[in-house]
């Protein structure tokens, strides 16, 4: 028989049986049309309509090109009718009309050796009772198998098996072709797929992100529905559903969802286990369906989208289900989140991975007459009442395993026979009667390589049971167990291409299949996709034509490979995306976008070829880095570099690629908030460059290691690593105008005004670069210098020309600070809204800072609740330590304009030890010390208002120095005192030539 490849046609298959007895068989032929890649035409899937069963049957037979008749035991139903003058049954009338057209006839008749129902009620069913039922169907079948070439069956599994196989025939289909319309083939053929671009639908029309695609059917969980009802008609917006892996929370809250979407003004179903989605792309793509907008219109920044859905979700009612929440919160923010078990999860790390996240939870519990519906495996933390418990505005649903009652509805409905039911439910109880354990033991037991069991459940126990005691397991580990045994059931090649689709982070396309090195032939990846169906492991989307698996089995499934194996099958995974079309990095506005390049560096590190990864992370980097500020998307991809840990250095062959490597991750971590995490990833980086003797990485590395001091409060260490940043660059005579300009910045920040006056006047051009006059305008504000207005503008107008996003913002914070000091809040109010805005936009460190300052603006113009509000939003933002600073003392600031002087006082006097950093100093070399100089100033001043002495700390004792030093510090100033001789020797050369030219 000769076979074809091409899978997807245009073509219908009618699927015709008697129905009430071969429910199963059914099931599986559409199912393998499905797989095949063909129309299914099956009585199930047709609407109500005023047309009788001859009409809609002869019809959809009129419709097909392939006919595949399916013949049991029933003759079926013969209608009354005038047009069935001989009396023969619906059935029979179709397989007539198939023939009487010429499409395809596929015939396939049950097996003496078919297996009957246990039950007397259900053999009723299976089996003809009438007498001239029974005439008529041994005539049928008798004209079928000596006039046609038949298929026998035993089992719906054995039926499929042969149905696909009939559908991959050459002739058959070639034949079906010809039955078409003019022009159809061609045209499907032609066909380009269409971008993958989202479409929005109009409102009230359901809008999902995507459709969730189950694999067993939902049944039973009346009292969760229950309240979910109730929640429905409560005034609480958010209701969170948590869940271990494997519950079935997802199938809960869409069958919910799909009950009642038409009791809102529109619906969203959004699911966060989609691949680079964000909660950025979720505020976006609701607001525009709920205003319908293009998504081109609607804001980029989180701040604007979020204000504007809020006052939709205000004025409306609407529904947001949020699915699979967990992923953006810290413990699942990383690639192998799809493959990662409940046993290896960091329960404690609940916040949300991204500060801008914080805030848009936060501001969902305002939602007020709209419902926001959650699907999470951890609760929130930005939910969580401030001294435990849930927030009052959030109902909570701890789900747990199937009732008793629902497991054996559950077996019902995979057709899995229980005669004895408290044998039965009481080993699910074992298990928790978790859905996930309950549907792969179905599966097993409805394998047909289990046909000795008769899909008979106590069968099963006869031979299973007391191997399934599990008494030293905890309930997470029987069910892992169970998960495990169900794949030991599955065939070699299944279990090898199940193990392969575990390598994906997100639902498998159908295209990719061939990518994973199981099959080049489409039939037998048809098949074993099939078995793994029918073993409740893998979930099958047709609509989208992907092939899925739940994260516990994805969890277990990626640990069935050896490390060989692994990385072969990984570097097929890179063959498979690095052919894709690459990304526009400069036209890129959302992570989801850059999917291609995140798979394609995840393949080369789960091959093993981590130079190669690298070097197509440097293209896309800075992407995520500026136009993003995707720090935490950054950490999860610079992440795999370090197999042994950030304590290790990268697994890498190029010493300037690992301490490239540290750099990037360091400056994930100190841009997302956290420098003194950054701090050892700077200084091992320095290490290397100091190994290598690479003097230009040397001075980048040494700067970057100081700011993230500074930022730490760690001001005289800063100090001394800038001074070493410049000292390399004045020796190696490399980027020295950057090194003077951190120099200042920590001079500046510590109020060594001398120092950072010294390192802008050390080149004329530092007055003209938007970089050095930023800080001098912070200088000048600080001081309170006549011309500080002047200087701050001029700073202004510079950046805003070089679109030095950074630097607009912290020149307007600073600008917002100065306005206070001059007791102008209306002239600062505006200033301080430029900052959060561009603070928002990237997430800056500052944030935090910014919010609260904003705070305290409307708190001096009388506002106290909106200056409340920020300082709430201020607590949630992201706000690296030396900014801690500013938050409390504009905290301080809010609460002693609002009389509330005890918290005023707790709050100044928290800012003013924050401020003294490392401390004040009268030592001629280290004078005026290392404090945080400015918000230390005004500490002092509000505590003085406040009647308040400032706490008595020690001041900056040099003698520390020597102990305080880093271990590394030696090796730095060795290299500078070898690159300051080979800088005076070339000097020295450069003066005797110029003296012999003499």
């Amino acid at each position: 028989m000769s076979r074809i490849t091409s899978r997807n046609l245009p073509l219908d298959v009618m699927i015709s049986s008697t129905s009430r007895d071969l429910p199963l068989h059914r099931e599986r032929a559409t199912r393998v049309v499905l797989k095949r890649g063909l129309y299914p035409r099956v009585m199930e899937s047709l609407p109500a309509a005023d047309r009788d069963a001859i009409t809609v049957s002869l019809d959809m037979v009129n419709e097909a090109e392939i006919y595949v008749g399916i013949f049991g035991r029933r003759y079926g139903h013969i209608p009354d009718d005038p047009r069935n003058p001989d009396g023969i049954s619906i059935t029979e009338m179709e397989y007539r009309r198939a023939l009487e057209r010429g499409i395809p006839v596929l015939c396939f008749v049950m097996s003496d050796d078919h297996p009957a129902p246990a039950t007397v009620k259900e053999l009723e069913t299976f089996i003809e009772q009438s007498e001239e039922g029974k005439k008529k169907l041994r005539a049928l079948i008798d004209e079928i198998t000596s006039t046609r070439v038949v298929s026998f069956f035993e089992s719906d599994h054995e039926l499929g098996e042969q149905i696909l196989n009939a559908l991959y025939d050459e002739e058959t289909i070639e034949k079906a072709k010809s039955f078409l319309p003019p022009g159809v083939l061609e045209a499907f053929e032609q066909a380009t797929p269409p971008p993958a671009k989202d479409t929005i639908p109009t409102k009230p029309e359901f809008y999902a992100r995507p459709a969730y695609a189950g694999g067993m059917g939902f049944v039973g969980r009346k009292a969760e529905l229950t309240r979910l009802d109730a929640w429905a008609q409560a005034a609480t917006p958010v209701m969170v559903v948590e869940a271990i892996g494997g519950q079935g929370k997802s199938a809960l809250t869409w069958h919910w969802v799909e009950r009642n979407k038409g009791n809102f003004d529109g619906v969203v179903w959004w699911s966060f286990y989609t691949q680079g989605t964000t909660m950025t792309d979720f505020l976006r793509h609701t607001l525009a369906y709920v205003t319908g907008r293009p998504l081109d219109d609607v804001p980029r920044d989180d701040h604007e989208a979020r204000t504007e859905l809020l006052q939709a979700l205000r004025d409306g009612r609407y529904l947001l289900a949020l699915d699979g929440l967990e992923r953006v919160l810290t413990a699942y923010h990383r690639l192998d989140a799809a493959m990662i078990r409940d046993d290896q999860v960091e329960e404690d790390k609940r916040a949300a991975t991204n500060p801008r996240d914080t805030e848009t939870l936060a501001q969902l519990l305002t939602a007020a007459a709209s419902k926001i519906l959650v699907s999470t495996r951890l609760f929130p933390r930005a939910w969580e009442a401030r001294y435990g418990g849930h927030h009052e505005n959030t109902a909570h649903i701890l789900l747990e395993g199937l009732s008793p009652e629902d497991a054996l509805a559950l077996a019902e409905q995979a057709h899995i026979t229980v005669t004895d039911d408290g044998r039965v439910t009481r080993f699910l109880e074992r298990f928790g009667f978790h859905p996930l354990v309950v549907g792969a033991l179905l599966g097993v037991i409805g394998n047909p390589r289990n046909r000795r069991f008769h899909r008979s459940f106590d069968a099963w126990l006869d031979a299973n049971e007391r191997d399934f005691s599990l008494r030293d397991l905890d309930l997470r580990g029987r069910q892992t167990h169970i998960v495990g045994y169900a794949i030991a059931g599955l065939s070699a090649p299944a279990t090898e291409l199940l193990a392969r689709l575990a390598l994906f982070r997100d639902a498998v396309p159908y295209a990719a299949m061939t990518a994973l090195g199981v099959s080049a032939d489409p039939q037998a990846i048809d098949g074993l996709l099939l078995e793994l169906e029918d073993s409740g492991l893998v979930m099958y989307d047709p609509q989208r034509d992907q092939n899925d698996l739940h994260p516990v089995v994805r969890g277990y499934g990626q640990d069935l490979l050896a490390a060989d194996e692994r990385r072969a099958a990984f570097s097929r995974l890179y063959d498979y995306f690095e052919a894709q079309p690459e990304e526009d990095y400069d036209a890129v506005t959302e992570v989801a976008q850059l999917n291609r390049s995140l798979e394609v560096v995840r393949a080369l590190q789960g091959a093993g070829r981590l130079d190669d990864a690298l070097g197509v992370y440097k293209g896309f980097g800075r992407t995520l880095f500026f136009n993003l500020g995707s720090y935490a998307h950054m950490r999860a991809l610079l992440e795999p570099f370090f197999p042994d840990g950030l304590d290790a250095p990268p697994a890498l062959a190029n010493a300037r690629d690992r301490s490239w490597v540290m750099n990037s991750m360091a400056q994930s971590l100190q841009l997302a908030g956290d420098p003194a995490e950054a701090v050892p990833l700077y200084l091992a980086a320095v290490a290397e460059d100091l190994g290598d003797s690479f003097a230009a990485g040397l001075a980048v590395k040494l700067r970057n290691a100081a700011k993230a001091m500074l930022e730490s409060r760690s001001s005289a260490r800063a100090r001394r690593l800038y001074a070493y940043s410049l000292r390399v660059a004045l020796a190696a005579e490399t980027d020295v105008n950057n090194n003077r300009l951190n120099v200042m910045i920590g001079a500046v920040s510590r109020g060594d005004w001398a120092a950072a006056l010294e390192q802008y006047g050390a080149d004329k051009d530092n007055a003209d670069d938007g970089a050095y006059v930023r800080y001098r305008a912070e200088m000048a504000a600080a001081r309170d210098e006549p011309d500080a207005l002047d200087i701050l503008r001029r700073a202004l107008e510079m950046n805003l020309n070089w679109r030095r996003v950074r630097y607009v913002m912290e020149i307007h914070y600073a600008w917002a600070l100065y306005a206070l000091g001059q007791g102008d809040p209306a002239g600062a109010l505006p200033h301080a809204q430029e900052a959060v805005r561009l603070a928002r936009q990237t997430n800056d460190r500052i944030q935090g800072a910014a919010l609260a300052v904003l705070g305290q603006i409307h708190a001096a113009l009388g506002d106290f609740a909106t200056a409340r509000d920020y300082l709430a939003q201020a607590g949630r933002a992201v706000c690296s330590p030396i900014f801690e600073v500013e938050r409390e003392l504009a905290a301080a600031h809010v609460h002693h304009l609002a009389g509330e002087r005890d918290a005023a006082v707790e709050r100044a006097l928290a800012a003013y030890r924050l401020a003294w950093a490392d401390g004040e100093s009268d030592h001629p070399d280290h004078k005026p010390g290392y404090t945080i100089w400015w918000p230390l100033h005004r500490a002092r001043a509000l505590l003085a208002e406040l009647g308040v002495t400032p706490p008595d700390l020690p001041q900056f004792d040099p003698a520390t120095i020597p102990a305080d030093r880093l271990p590394i510090e030696d090796d730095i100033e060795a290299f500078i005192a070898e690159l300051e001789a080979k800088q005076a020797e070339r000097e020295r050369k450069k003066t005797e030539s110029t003296d012999e030219g003499d």
